[in-house]
């Protein structure tokens, strides 16, 4: 269920009795086949719909990247974290701070009511997943409000892609996402990638072309925020990072 950077796969068998807890390396997702969407793995949907798990829940806890100064960062090839089945995960995860009910079960799809960070801020509503092996995706004008916002600056091709590049001695505020009556903050440091000699912002654009949800919650929310999947309740749960 769990790999590696390279795509080797490790622990591929369910332990049923109550809880099991798997560690994975690096640059590591939770999913089979092409996607990294947390919640899409049809073998754990699977294990939950036959009743192998002691509760029909998963708690993913990542470890965050900040600042690195390499490419691939050393750290990927560290413990990248864990995945808890079957119940939560209070050696690594605080209480659970905010539950909100999913729009669309398959992908734990759910709804963002407010974006803010520094001066700018929308109260538009997105239905958002979240993709781990990603950085934060999302329609022009949202993604240009957040970059303009920081003074970020829309750049490239650095390996074929664009980026948002940003002064590596900017004072950046946290940004702050809505979800039911809850607020979450992601500081800067898993906002921000120091890539050599310079910076890049943990988010880019993405046209779905009204296929799917427009935004994609990446990387930075996973890193600074244990995910409970919570399909019994059909609701996803966000608890604060005990080393966080």
């Amino acid at each position: 269920m769990v790999h590696d950077a390279y795509g080797d796969y490790y622990n591929n068998t369910f332990n049923s009795a109550a809880s099991s807890t798997y560690k994975f390396i690096g640059n590591t997702t939770d999913s089979h086949g092409d996607g990294e969407l947390i919640g899409q793995d049809v073998v754990k949907l699977n294990a939950i719909q036959q009743g192998l798990l002691s509760q029909p829940i998963f708690t993913t806890y990542f470890i965050g990247e900040t600042n690195q100064t390499d490419y691939p960062p050393p750290s990927w090839f560290l413990p990248g974290g864990k995945i808890t089945y079957g119940g939560l995960d209070p050696q690594n995860c605080g209480d659970v701070i905010a539950y909100q009910a999913l729009s669309a079960a398959t992908y734990f799809q759910f709804t963002l009511s407010g974006i803010s960070i520094g001066k700018y801020s929308t109260t538009q509503s997105y239905q958002v997943v979240i993709d781990v092996e990603n950085e934060i995706l999302g329609p022009v004008n949202l993604i240009d409000g957040i970059a303009n916002a920081i003074g970020a600056v829309y750049s490239g091709p650095d390996e074929g892609e664009w980026q948002y590049y940003i002064d590596c001695n900017a004072t950046v505020p946290p940004l702050n996402l809505k979800i039911g009556s809850t607020t979450l903050s992601i500081d800067a440091k898993y906002l921000i990638t120091r890539i050599g000699g310079y910076c890049i912002v943990n988010m880019n654009t993405m046209y779905n072309g009204a296929f799917g949800p427009p935004v994609f919650l990446g990387q930075s929310l996973a890193q600074q925020y244990c995910t409970v999947f919570d399909l019994g309740n059909k609701r996803i749960g966000f608890a604060p990072m005990k080393n966080g």
